[in-house]
């Protein structure tokens, strides 16, 4: 029996549910000794939050001893949601819908990402707000069963065996015989091109529009301080002093990744990127490399191991070329066909 988890960012789950329960326990605690109704609701829904952060179990279950593929989902114990014979299963298709709810960075309806048994709508394995995860899981499924996966979400609509699933994208590249041109930078361009030696460094303006999100949830956290420092017992501030200067330290470590200029750098093996002025990266091998995604919100460099997300330039021509740079880098690194285009004077 193989067990897939369907829960995205476990460790953020965690990191978010604990002090959350404890708060929530604090809220309860400090409204039944003083009889305050409305700190007491709010503590006790703090903790059913936590609860189900910590708690929620979401997994696919291929079992093969009993012949079922099954999805389930529960609260400490995971009810069986839909369930479908395995020889039944000729392929997993994932597919893209839109729905009635818009998000507020673009103004767009929110998507959502459907594993499909045999490609029909109303055979629904998962669904899954993130489409690179989504991806990982029917890839895993695929592999499981042995049976190809149908992807509709990534561009071109591709189906791919379940022994290629595993195979990089430059290898594919190697395959079909594909060819890279090296793009030129667009008149006018925001972006940077720096190149050292076999090291080639791009830079980009930050997506410093996200400033204002962070600027609600500071709001939000502040306001949650006020009624929660005015309601708690001296003696259990000190753990109201330990949650918000944890909000705080986020609150520091997230501001830098919107402001300056974002570095994307491809070196000898890998490429890695870093959002703005942030202290942290994130990077891929280029062997490891199994998808090139261009997304609504970036590119994504999927691999089993990891993924590496750039967000996009401000201008469509610096998408463009940021998108065509990235896979001519990828390409002549890993010994796929490349061609040096006409680059504009001035310009590397």
């Amino acid at each position: 029996m193989e067990k897939i988890d369907l829960r995205q960012d476990v460790r953020s789950r965690r990191l978010l549910g604990v002090p959350m329960l404890l708060l929530g326990a604090l809220c309860i605690k400090s409204g039944y000794d003083q009889a305050k109704v409305p700190t007491l609701v709010f503590g006790a829904c703090l903790a059913v939050i936590a609860i189900v952060l910590l708690a929620e179990r979401r997994l696919l279950v291929v079992d093969a001893q009993a012949g079922r593929l099954s999805s389930r989902r529960g609260v400490f114990y995971p009810f069986t949601l839909a369930s479908f014979v395995l020889a039944d299963v000729k392929h997993i298709g994932l597919v893209r819908y839109t729905t009635n709810r818009y998000s507020g960075n673009t103004g767009q309806r929110k998507a959502r990402y459907r594993l499909l048994v045999n490609g029909h709508a109303d055979s629904c394995l998962a669904e899954l707000g993130n489409q690179w995860h989504a991806r990982g899981v029917g890839e895993r499924v695929c592999v499981a069963l042995n049976v190809p996966f149908d992807n509709t979400v990534y561009g071109p609509h591709s189906v791919r065996q379940p022994n290629e699933l595993d195979t990089s994208l430059a290898e594919r590249w190697r395959r079909a015989g594909k060819a890279h041109e090296r793009p030129s930078l667009p008149a006018g361009s925001q972006l940077v091109v720096d190149e050292s030696g076999s090291d080639v460094l791009v830079s980009l303006p930050a997506q410093t529009y996200n400033r204002k999100w962070l600027a609600l949830l500071a709001l939000a956290f502040l306001a949650m301080g006020i009624l929660m420092y005015s309601t708690a017992d001296t003696g259990m501030r000190w753990f109201l002093h330990l949650f918000f200067a944890m909000a705080a330290v986020f609150f520091v470590l997230a501001l830098p990744a919107c402001s300056g200029r974002s570095r994307l750098k491809f070196t000898t093996r890998k490429v890695s990127f870093r959002p703005g002025v942030s202290l942290f990266s994130s990077s891929q091998e280029f062997d490891a490399i199994e998808e090139l995604i261009p997304a609504w919100d970036g590119i994504d460099l999927v691999g089993d191991s990891g993924r590496v997300w750039i967000h996009w330039p401000e201008t469509e021509a610096d998408s463009a070329f940021l998108q065509a740079r990235v896979a001519y880098e990828i390409a002549r690194r890993t010994g796929v066909a490349v061609t040096r285009g006409l680059e504009m004077k001035g310009n590397k």
